[in-house]
């Protein structure tokens, strides 16, 4: 059982745990309250929850990687991996296609000599920061701490894994003809006999090695995985022989040492049946007696209990001896884990690109199992079995990867994906005519790039590469249907629209890209959309529609991320820990809302049945101010309100607020002018909070906290319940007659104006929101 120590104030306690062999100096003043809980046979010192919450939160990752070390300085390690893997890719195309100097067929090597040297170094260094990092952050259990080191872990890894293949998908091959020309005015060097070239409409274009992708896929699913079989297999017998040949060699040495020693030898006065004299043969060096040797007469000091037959002791011994001589097998999976982690990777992730990639990994698998079993049954001791439940953060690390799995095969089938040109749609508008009857819209916009770029003075332009780069990702990965659409809105100049209008396109394009990933206000999302349709109607109107479409859909993915809860009261400015006074969600875990307004978990969305008991009843005064405070900010628009219902029981019984007694007693409305449109002043907000009325009878309550988030609430069932329930208990109340009352379910209806309502396309003549449920009583 855990023991709670008294510690004086001002008085440092230093205490030794034997968790990775490190001590901890905890301070009164850093440290009001601490438990010490006994973890693997010594005292670990577990903080507030707050505080490694706190530490946790520094590890939180972006989805960008590059970003992420711009805010966590912690991230070093990831940014240096990250610079390391692009500058070895860029270096290994720069010996390849631009260095003609000496020595060419050896500097082409440079970049695998410094990928050899320079990542193991890294990889060991990050394995380290990783353990520091999460040793910082203070776990409770040991079992928190290994998964915190998982998945650090895994981001580095991921990052080596995918990174070179992220670079040839999404910028080498569509690309990389644009960057060699800009590369060729940097170096001022000319194309002439160092790059193989096409002619196209008098221009010459520098075409890379467009089979580089599915060559690094092959090599990644397919020779690396006969190469690592070989070197587990292979390894351990080539160790042993190279001991074999070490211990043969210090016999042979050994004996050459004796019999120097026993010629130069004065007193030779050895009985015939002995070759040491008695009375010499403690000045002879005896023969050194190798590990092997003494522990084997060890054992058999000791086989004289044994009932065995001679030749059964014998062979018994010399099994239990040479196993135990083997190296034992590592104490946790995490190697082999991620092994198999990153193989799963390549074939969701990837497999576009090499479909047999799935084949040869279930090949590889098969192989695997029996490598393995082969492994610990010759080379290695036999391991000792562990209890678990399952394989722990690699869900997670799986899920995420399945999630990741749904973009880029999307992406990477609209780049590569080929498509017949010679529609009649496709004959009109370009700035070049394709001379085969087969192309990929990728292809189409890396010579479209690369004539930009010969053609265009202006190098300041190309600063903002990046960024355009993911916008024509986004383009071009539309549906097949609209594909032709959407190369004629890149390169089209029909009506003499030429380079120009594709500058002002990426203008008014990246202005929504920030909407849709970086902007929170929705209502600015619909004006930009606006002013973009001032520039659309030069792109058919079908690739229009596809946008704008596509546009949303992200919209509502990166919304989707930001859903909710209420778990904190808040009385008198205090917040209550977590799910203290509040009943506990069934949304805990996901933040998912409730969508159905006749469904039973529009009252409180409880867990179950063991929510209410669960949670404690807080005592607050009539006339106090109290409210909810979310997990995250209130990121979505939407309408406040709060409601009461009287308990009978009690607050913390399963039967509270069942009938039809609950009453509004706040809300806070969306404002609306024929100016500004509508605005919810509460978006955003960190918390909300309101006052029980003066008048309230005194009793304990259940108090309902809820949002209806209006983003997308255009169509039946799409605005979003966000609910809280907590049990309180109100003293030094009035004689009020609250009202008027309704029921949960039943106070709401799917097509109330105040809950079907687009926001961002309100009718004419709108008049301003009006609220769901029963009108506010204020006491």
């Amino acid at each position: 059982m855990p023991k709670i120590f008294d510690v004086d104030a001002g008085v440092d306690v230093i205490i030794s745990v034997q968790v990775r062999k490190e001590s901890i100096v905890l301070t009164q003043e850093r440290y009001a309250s601490l438990l010490r809980t006994l973890r693997n046979g010594g005292l670990r010192a577990v903080g507030r929850r707050g505080d490694s919450d706190a530490q946790i939160l520094v590890f939180v990752s972006c989805p960008e990687a590059f970003l992420r070390v711009l805010v966590h300085k912690e991230r070093k390690s990831d940014f240096l991996s990250a610079v390391l893997m692009t500058g070895i890719f860029f270096l290994e195309e720069f010996c390849e296609h631009f260095y003609t100097g000496p020595g060419r067929n050896y500097v082409t090597f440079t970049p695998t000599i410094i990928y050899a040297i320079l990542v193991p170094h890294l990889i060991s260094f990050f394995q380290s920061c990783a353990e520091r990092f999460a040793t910082w952050e203070n776990h409770t259990h040991h079992s928190t701490h290994d998964a915190s080191v998982t998945l650090k872990t895994f981001i580095f890894t991921a990052l080596v894994a995918y990174l070179s293949l992220t670079l040839t998908a999404l910028v080498y091959v569509p690309f990389g003809d644009a960057m060699v020309a800009v590369a060729l005015k940097w170096f001022g060097r000319n194309t002439s006999g160092t790059f193989d070239s096409i002619v196209y409409e008098g221009r010459t274009h520098l075409m890379l090695d467009r089979s580089r992708l599915e060559e690094q896929m092959f090599a990644y699913t397919v020779t690396n995985q006969i190469v690592d079989s070989a070197s587990e297999i292979g390894w351990p017998y080539a160790m042993k022989i190279w001991h074999i040949i070490l211990e043969l060699i210090w016999r042979k040495q050994s004996d050459n040492l004796l019999s120097e020693e026993l010629c130069e030898s004065p007193t030779m006065e050895s009985p015939p049946d002995s070759p040491i004299s008695p009375f010499r043969e403690s000045a002879i060096p005896q023969t050194p007696k190798s590990p092997f040797a003494t522990a084997f007469a060890h054992l058999r000091s000791f086989s004289t209990s044994l009932t065995l037959q001679p030749s059964a002791e014998d062979s018994l011994l010399t099994r239990a001896l040479h196993e135990s001589t083997l190296p034992s097998t590592p104490s946790n999976l995490s190697t082999d884990y991620s092994e198999m982690v990153i193989q799963f990777g390549y074939i969701v992730l990837w497999s576009t690109i090499f479909p047999l990639a799935p084949f040869f990994a279930l090949l590889n698998n098969v192989l695997e199992m029996r490598k393995d079993a082969f492994r610990i049954a010759n080379h290695e001791r036999r391991p000792i079995p562990e209890r678990t439940e399952s394989i722990g953060p690699w869900l997670d690390v799986l899920e995420f990867l399945g999630w990741g799995s749904a973009i880029v095969n999307v992406i990477l089938v609209g780049l590569f994906c080929p498509s017949s040109q010679t529609d009649e749609r496709g004959k009109c508008g370009y700035l070049f005519d394709l001379t085969e009857d087969t192309g990929t819209p990728i292809e189409m916009i890396s010579i479209a790039l690369s004539d930009a770029v010969w053609d265009s003075a202006d190098a300041a332009a190309w600063r903002e590469l990046a960024l355009t780069v993911l916008l024509l990702v986004l383009g071009a990965s539309q549906a097949r249907d609209s594909e032709i659409e959407w190369q004629r809105g890149i390169i089209c100049h029909c009506n003499g629209v030429r380079l120009d209008s594709f500058k002002k396109f990426v203008e008014v394009f990246k202005k929504m890209f920030l909407t849709v990933f970086f902007v929170l206000d929705e209502v600015e999302s619909q004006k930009i959309m606006k002013v973009s349709s001032e520039f659309f109607p030069l792109i058919p109107m079908c690739w229009h529609s596809t946008v704008q479409r596509r546009v949303i859909a992200l919209r509502a993915i990166h919304v989707g991320l930001a859903h909710y809860t209420f778990p904190d009261l808040i009385v008198n400015g205090t917040v209550t820990s977590d799910w203290q006074y509040v009943r506990e969600t069934a949304n805990h875990y996901t933040n998912d809302p409730v969508t159905d307004v006749t469904s039973d978990a529009i009252r409180c969305y409880e867990l179950d049945s063991t929510s209410a008991g669960a949670a404690g009843i807080a005592t607050v005064a009539a006339g106090s101010t109290v409210g909810f405070q979310p997990n995250i900010d209130l990121y979505h628009p939407g309408y406040l309100s709060a409601y009461m219902s009287p308990a009978v029981p009690a607050a913390n019984s399963n039967s509270a607020g069942l009938n039809s007694t609950w009453f509004k007693i706040w809300e806070a409305n969306p404002q609306y002018s024929a100016a500004t449109g509508m605005t919810f002043p509460t978006q955003n907000e960190v918390q909300f909070t309101f006052t029980i009325p003066k008048s309230t009878p005194s009793g304990q309550y259940l108090l309902r906290g809820e949002q209806i988030a209006l983003h997308v609430a255009s169509t039946v069932g799409g605005a979003q319940f966000y609910i809280g329930c907590a049990q309180i208990n109100v003293v030094d109340g009035g004689d009020g007659t609250p009202g008027p009352t309704v029921a949960f379910p039943g106070a709401y209806s799917a097509t109330d104006p105040g809950i079907l309502i687009n926001i961002y396309a309100l009718p004419a003549g709108y008049a301003g929101y009006q609220a769901p449920g029963p009108a506010v009583w204020s006491g």
